[in-house]
């Protein structure tokens, strides 16, 4: 009776054993799986943000280019130098509101 209580106790310490040898890489897979959507959630988030920086700079190059227009035109246009001057003044002084 003993003996097979000692070989029953054997196979099972076998098995216990055998199945922490398949389920230990499954748990370290799983545990590399989980840290890499992790760091892929974080990569994306980042990515949002950067998307977002990008657009307000697109928005505020577009500003400045028709600003810069604004100037040019003023520059070529039939005025006297300190109309010119007031003009551009005042279109400065309207972009730092803006911003």
């Amino acid at each position: 009776m003993l003996a097979i209580l000692g070989c029953l106790f054997g196979i099972f310490v076998g098995v216990a054993t055998a199945g922490y040898m398949f389920i230990h890489p499954l748990a370290d897979r799983d545990k590399k799986i989980a840290e890499y959507k992790e760091q892929d959630e974080q990569l994306y988030q980042e990515l949002q943000e950067a998307r977002r920086e990008n657009e307000d700079l697109k928005e505020d190059k577009k500003y400045l280019g028709k600003q810069l227009k604004k100037i040019s035109n003023i520059a070529n246009d039939f005025m006297t130098k300190e109309d010119k001057l007031n003009k551009i003044k005042e279109l400065v002084d309207t972009c730092k509101t803006n911003n």
